[in-house]
């Protein structure tokens, strides 16, 4: 089925940061409050290789992206986690000489006209933001704090080569898309992670449970009780064949103390996208 193709574009907004370790594995995705502009420009060259008078070919370099990404305020978290500055024992947030800048994933979202599309630059690396303000006049004068970004190849590992992504919400791209925010996309994608709880129940042989993070919307659940039970992988199908039943969220289910008993969400399709256990405490 063709997709209908964006127009325009507009609107920044959902962007969040993960650590670049040095193995090649990204952090969990942080969030960023507040963005207001990006702007990203190739960065490269090409070079023409001349023969008998003409010329015989172009070679040309994709070493990335050189620009800005600019918000309202830069939070402590960003800080501390990429620009290596330090919390001290009483708060207190100090930038020394030596503080070491990591890498890291920069992702986001574009409002679209007929779809909104998300991006990620896998390699990216910041400057130290200006400091900037002045005195409240008749007009206030907001302040932007800014980050001067370099964004590079990834030198090895699955994503060798790789500079960035994107995905628009369709919804033959909805699995990938809803979950764009919760890893750092690398072409396979894992099991998300659900946080399961039970208590007891209203009614005797009944166990309460509670599940976070909340279910996306058009996803459900089903859930799986037994002595131990083995979660699904990502995709695999948890309908009641596989010999999962559908739970709406809220009720309270019959299920043995001490048993472990597994929820998870599935898309449209049943297929695995997040999953937790837990064990059973019933009334």
């Amino acid at each position: 089925m063709a997709t209908t193709q964006n127009k325009v574009k507009a609107g920044l907004s959902d962007v969040y940061y993960a650590k670049l370790s040095a193995d090649g594995t990204y952090a969990t995705p942080v969030s960023i409050n507040g963005a207001v502009s990006i702007s990203l420009k190739p960065a490269g060259s090409s070079v023409t290789a001349y023969g008998d008078n003409i010329a015989q070919c172009d070679f040309d370099t994709d070493q990335g992206y050189t620009g800005n990404i600019s918000f309202n305020i830069i939070p402590d978290s960003f800080k501390t986690d990429i620009l290596g500055e330090e919390i001290d024992a009483n708060g207190v947030v100090t930038e020394s000489s030596d503080d070491t800048v990591s890498e890291f994933a920069l992702l986001f979202q574009f409002l679209g006209d007929v779809n909104n599309t998300r991006h990620v630059f896998y390699r990216c690396k910041a400057s130290r933001p200006n400091i900037e303000s002045e005195t409240i006049k008749d007009k206030v004068d907001l302040k932007e704090e800014s980050l001067d970004l370099k964004v590079r190849p990834v030198v090895d590992g699955v994503l060798k080569h790789k500079i960035k992504g994107h995905i628009d919400n369709t919804a033959e791209n909805a699995t990938i898309y809803n979950a764009w925010f919760d890893k750092v996309y690398d072409g396979t994608t894992a099991l998300g992670s659900l946080t399961v709880t039970s208590i007891a129940g209203s009614t005797t042989g009944d166990t309460l449970l509670t599940v976070t993070p909340t279910l996306t919307i058009g996803n459900s659940y089903m859930y799986k009780t037994a002595a131990t039970v083995t979660l699904p992988a990502y995709g695999d199908v948890c309908n009641t064949t596989a010999g999962y039943t559908a739970w709406d969220g809220t009720s309270d289910i019959t299920a043995t103390t001490g048993n472990e008993i597994a929820v998870v969400e599935v898309d449209g399709s049943y297929k695995a996208i997040k999953a937790g256990k837990t064990t059973v405490t019933s009334k």
